[in-house]
């Protein structure tokens, strides 16, 4: 009886523990990726394909690690025939910024980089499927640095974040959008 009474002892304090270490912000939320032109998994606005003016959507962050002095962000459809086709790469966006406005240019931004999509451009490369629905994954990263200037597409940026174990919260923020063509 008296081992009962310790763990439920031992229970109770561990549950007030969590809960109120939570409640005083212990727990820190994960850093989240918003648009006001899409929620997450559902259509992306015909502006940000190439059926409308094929510019980038407006994108949010909140909940920024502390300590981060970069970011990267990494469009990409993992629904292209062959392999995942990188629509956009930017990275070294100062950690003072939480937002890209609809269409930013990104040159207006001190220090931030445009790496190569796949189709071999320097600039945002609008949802465009061939046929069906695809998806597009909106990806932001927050590093511990900036990156070196030279590096020129998402997998040599995801590499270097990695062997270099910049990534502060190991994961990313994630937004998903989808996009169908009309027929």
């Amino acid at each position: 009886m008296k081992k009962v009474i310790i763990l439920l002892i031992v229970f109770v304090l561990i549950t007030f523990y969590t809960y109120y270490h939570h409640s005083l912000g212990g727990v820190r939320n994960r850093m989240k990726l918003t648009s006001q032109a899409f929620k997450h998994e559902d259509d992306l606005p015909i502006f940000a394909s190439s059926d409308g003016e094929g510019v980038n959507p407006p994108l949010e962050w909140s909940d920024i690690p502390e300590n981060t002095q970069s970011f990267a962000l990494i469009v990409d459809d993992p629904d292209a025939s062959g392999k995942t086709f990188v629509h956009w790469v930017v990275y070294n966006i100062p950690s003072t910024l939480n937002k890209l406005e609809k269409n930013h240019d990104i040159s207006q931004i001190p220090d931030a980089v445009v790496g190569t999509n796949s189709a071999d451009t320097r600039n945002y490369f609008p949802a465009s499927p061939p046929s069906g629905k695809h998806r597009y994954f909106f990806k932001l990263y927050a590093l511990k640095e900036t990156l070196p200037t030279n590096l020129l597409n998402a997998q040599e940026i995801v590499d270097y974040i990695k062997n270099h174990e910049l990534l502060i919260d190991n994961d990313a923020a994630i937004l998903v959008g989808n996009y169908e063509r009309e027929q």
